[in-house]
């Protein structure tokens, strides 16, 4: 299903005739970048819903882009900030999603100190709400 939304999305900036060659250049090697990605989500075995909203999100930054650092800036990963009292998004190309399977990916491995948590729940509530009510969060 992905890779057919990411030839729709190559073909469909190739042939925007508004955009320039250097823009389209631009993009199309972004959404080459961002599969890769995308595909190592998914062999790590996060939720395909997830996964999903993360590519749409991050390929509707790129289909905005004119830039190669717009693009470097959207493809690298949503990994929090911290100021000292809690986790916030970090730029505008954040992609809470990400940041879920980001904390995901961490939590089995180490002992998130409480407001990891806390972000960590709320995340999950936010993006997940219907699992985490089962969940009891």
């Amino acid at each position: 299903m992905l890779e057919f939304k990411y030839i729709s999305a190559i073909v469909a900036t190739i042939l925007d005739e508004s955009l320039t060659d250097k823009v389209k250049e631009l993009r199309v090697e972004g959404f080459r970048s961002l599969m890769p990605i995308i595909l190592s989500y998914s062999r790590e075995g996060f939720l395909p819903s997830v996964i999903e909203t993360v590519w749409y999100k991050k390929a509707a930054f790129i289909n905005e882009a004119t830039t190669r650092t717009e693009i470097t800036e959207i493809l690298k990963p949503s990994v929090p900030k911290y100021n000292g009292n809690s986790f916030y998004g970090k730029t505008k190309y954040h992609v809470d999603e990400e940041e879920l399977l980001m904390w995901a990916a961490v939590s089995p491995h180490n002992r998130l100190v409480h407001y990891a948590v806390e972000r960590y729940q709320f995340l999950f509530k936010k993006c997940l709400p219907e699992h985490a009510e089962l969940a009891g969060i």
